[in-house]
């Protein structure tokens, strides 16, 4: 309910964006020097993590605004589906890097975790690095706007 509005609140998509990216990579950064948590900083983390990760329906709204209205319905397709690929690629390079660390009694060590999430931050960082060139025309109708432009 939060991030649906947050585009309105910051007057762009990419800033709610990169806030909620931004906030998901450090979450990641957090479990990947700490290691482990106490249960009460665990489901902390987790409602923290899931009310993080959900700035989706920005992305989506972004993705929407910028395809011709004809073509809405094939550009939230291709949206989908690269958000799709995307969890492909990194559950796939997540298991071949855990993968690295031998397993005792099916158990992986810490380590192992800690690469994985430290993993995670980089993907979340280089999504936000090819983010923030995306075109933000709420943002430029926004600047047209204060700049007296017709």
């Amino acid at each position: 309910m939060i991030w649906g509005h947050a585009d309105q609140l910051f007057g762009s998509h990419r800033g709610p964006v990169l806030l909620g990216a931004g906030l998901t990579g450090a979450l990641f950064v957090v479990l990947a020097v700490l290691g482990r948590l106490p249960s009460i900083a665990l489901v902390a983390w987790l409602g923290l993590f899931g009310f993080c990760t959900a700035y989706l329906p920005v992305v989506i709204t972004h993705g929407k605004s910028l395809f011709a209205p004809r073509l809405v319905g094939r550009g939230i397709t291709l949206l989908n589906m690269g958000t799709m690929g995307g969890a492909f690629a990194s559950q796939l390079a997540s298991g071949a890097a855990i993968d690295i660390f031998p397993a005792q009694a099916g158990v992986y060590p810490l380590d192992a975790y800690r690469l994985i999430f430290t993993l995670q931050a980089a993907f979340v960082l280089c999504a936000m690095v090819a983010y923030v060139r995306a075109r933000d025309p709420r943002q430029d109708a926004r600047q047209e706007t204060n700049s007296g432009l017709p």
